[in-house]
């Protein structure tokens, strides 16, 4: 259970904000839209940016992505593909009667594939390493 009073502020030595925050919600297709009021935000946690659109206030969470320069990603999907054309290997002979070789040939085309998107990615990881170092520099 979540107590948010001023005394649980005073205890936890959090200090409300001075402004309300007005949420829009709106249900899937925007048939129902409704309003919610945030009470309790804080001046010492990190706050969402708020956009407004139209006559709706939508909240962005201040969140770092995961991967920036997609090396792990790539890395994940051509391994997935690899694995995915050792486990059709043993139904070689039944992919080809019923037509379905191509299934195999997928999964080579796409660790192959991978393959160069690594390269790429790592490529471009390097570039902008080198870039970040060079304006450093230069400051």
């Amino acid at each position: 259970m979540v107590v948010d009073t001023p005394a649980a502020d005073a205890v936890h030595g959090r200090r409300p904000a001075s402004a309300r925050a007005s949420v829009a919600c709106a249900a899937r297709f925007g048939q129902v839209s409704r309003s919610v009021s945030v009470e309790s935000m804080y001046t010492d946690e990190p706050q969402p940016a708020a956009h407004e659109f139209r006559d709706k206030t939508y909240l962005i969470a201040p969140v770092e992505p995961l991967d920036i320069d997609g090396v792990r990603t790539v890395e994940v999907g051509a391994a997935l593909w690899l694995v995915a054309f050792v486990a059709l290997l043993p139904f070689y002979g039944r992919l080809e009667e019923d037509g379905h070789l191509w299934w195999l040939w997928t999964c080579l085309a796409g660790f192959g594939l991978g393959g160069f998107g690594v390269e790429y990615c790592r490529r471009r990881r390097k570039a902008r390493l080198a870039r970040r170092v060079g304006e450093a520099l230069e400051e």
